[in-house]
Order: structure tokens, then C-alpha cells, then sequence
């Protein structure tokens, strides 16, 4: 049951990611966007937790979400302005090098052993993401575009704040006894909620918004919240050091499909060697949870 928990965690995280590129599509203003994405994130958080009767405070939620929810904060807005300059298998493949710090600090601090199928799996994931962006800067390059030095900041400061903010439910799993997913969401989403309405302007208020300016933001932090929730749920029974790869890898692999079927990118060799690599080290990490 662990198994698929976060498997769904991330199929449910690639559509959240999806959303990125029908926003860049569309041209939907950031200042609006974060701040309808984190209202409603806030909404669901609040409603969920009301459905299944879970408290809306907890000591250790507030102190862990209030990060949490900063490092959520300024890891898409990064990721949003990387996104109009990068193309989305690209960016989210280099973002998937978050991983690394919820992975590192679920060997150091919170597992005192890690089995050699997991690290044979975690080392495959790592080799496909970096097979991936090969094939990727292959195509950017024929195409005679290019990262930006400003794109890579962007893209660094995105995977690193994504990591702090997907180590912070370990942290919480591992403090809090009987731990609710929905109460540390939720102040972690009145974090971004409080953020984006500072940084929401008059001049974003003069222009009523767009259907699509409504709907995605709405989209997107329903999945999110879907997302973390079980992937919190999902590490209560299965260890960081697999649960992390494994929703990073399915997520990567569902971004890739979504690409090649709705945004029609090609595929080359170097990346069907990406997607081997990808498949094995899924069996790998699998295997350990037996």
C-alpha cells in the first residue's frame, strides 16, 4: 500500500508540473498566479483537514510548516521565472537534483542503515536525470537556444529550496506522533498565502483575470496538496531513502510522457537509454521495500 501511495504522490507531482507550462503558455501574470495558487492551497488544505477530522494545529506543524511553507514559496517562483526561458523536461530534470537533500538527510538522520539495492537504484536515477538533460541540452543546442547563466540560477535556487521543502515532512513524520499531513500543509500554505499577498500589486488588480489564470492555479495546488499529502502518508511506512527516488524518478518519467504526447517534443536515442535507466532503477528501489 506504501508502494502505491507514492507512486500516486508522483504522478499527482507531474501534473501539478504540467501546470507550469500551460501558465508560461498562456502568459499568466506571477504575482496573480501565486497568489490564487496559494489561497486555494490554502483552501484545500483547510478542507481536507476538516473532511477527515484532523486538527488544525499542531506545535510541531506550525514550527516546521513556517519554512516549509517559505522554502514552497520561493522555489516556484523561481521555478516559474526558469520556465519561460527553459523548456519544461529540461528545467524539471534539473530540478530533480532536490532529491538529493531529502535522500541525504534520511541516511544521515533518520535511518541507520540503507540497503545496497537502494543505493544501486538512487545512483541509476541520478545517472538517467543526467542522461536526460544531455539529450535535452542535444536538442536546445540545434535549435540554437541556450540556458542563460540567470535561467541556472534559477533552476539552482529551485531544486534547493524544493529539497528544504521536501525534507521538511520527514522531519515532521519522524517528531510528530500520528502526525496529519493537512495540518502541516496548512501552515505551511499560510505561509505562501501571506507572501503573495504582499507581493500582490494594485497594478494586478486593474485587470479582471482570465479564465485559464483562475482554473490552473486552482489545478495546480489541488494536485500539490494531493502530492505532499501522500507522500507524507507514504513515508510514515516506507523509508526516505526509497520513498524519495521513487516519486522523483515517477514523476520525471510521467513529465517526459506528457511532453513527447501533449507538447510533441521529439525523442532521441540518448534518451530511451534515460528511460532503461529509469525503469531499472525503479525495480532496484522497489525490491528493497520487500
Amino acid at each position: 500500500m506504501g508502494l502505491l501511495i507514492i507512486v500516486l504522490s508522483g504522478i499527482s507531482g507531474a501534473l501539478f508540473t504540467l501546470g507550469y507550462k500551460i501558465k508560461e503558455q498562456r502568459g499568466h501574470r506571477l504575482e496573480l498566479f501565486m497568489f490564487l495558487f496559494s489561497a486555494s492551497f490554502l483552501l484545500f488544505a483547510f478542507l481536507f483537514s476538516l473532511i477527515y477530522g484532523h486538527g488544525l494545529f499542531n506545535t510541531y506543524a506550525m514550527i516546521i510548516g513556517i519554512p516549509n511553507g517559505f522554502s514552497m514559496y520561493i522555489s516556484v517562483i523561481m521555478y516559474s521565472r526558469a520556465i519561460r526561458r527553459a523548456r519544461l523536461s529540461i528545467s524539471w530534470t534539473v530540478v530533480q537534483f532536490c532529491i538529493l537533500i531529502p535522500f541525504l538527510a534520511s541516511i544521515v538522520f533518520f535511518e541507520t542503515r540503507v540497503s545496497t539495492l537502494s543505493i544501486i537504484g538512487t545512483a541509476l536515477m541520478l545517472v538517467s536525470i543526467v542522461i536526460f538533460g544531455k539529450g535535452k541540452r542535444e536538442k536546445t543546442s540545434s535549435d540554437d537556444t541556450s540556458l542563460e547563466l540567470r535561467t541556472g540560477i534559477e533552476l539552482f535556487a529551485a531544486s534547493l529550496f524544493s529539497g528544504i521543502a521536501l525534507t521538511m515532512p520527514l522531519v515532521y513524520v519522524s517528531l510528530a506522533d500520528n502526525a496529519s499531513p493537512f495540518t502541516l500543509l496548512f501552515f505551511s500554505s499560510a505561509v505562501m498565502a501571506a507572501a503573495s499577498l504582499i507581493r500582490l500589486g494594485k497594478a494586478v488588480l486593474t485587470h479582471l483575470p482570465s479564465r485559464s489564470e483562475i482554473v490552473v492555479p486552482i489545478f495546480m495546488s489541488f494536485m500539490q496538496v494531493i502530492s505532499l499529502s501522500l507522500l507524507i502518508t507514504g513515508l510514515k511506512t516506507i523509508p526516505g531513502s526509497a520513498a524519495y527516488p521513487l516519486k522523483s524518478i515517477i514523476g520525471l518519467l510521467c513529465i517526459y510522457a506528457c511532453s513527447y504526447l501533449c507538447f510533441k517534443e521529439r525523442m532521441i536515442p540518448i534518451e530511451i537509454v534515460g528511460i532503461v535507466c529509469s525503469v531499472t532503477a525503479i525495480v532496484f528501489i522497489t525490491m528493497t521495500l520487500h
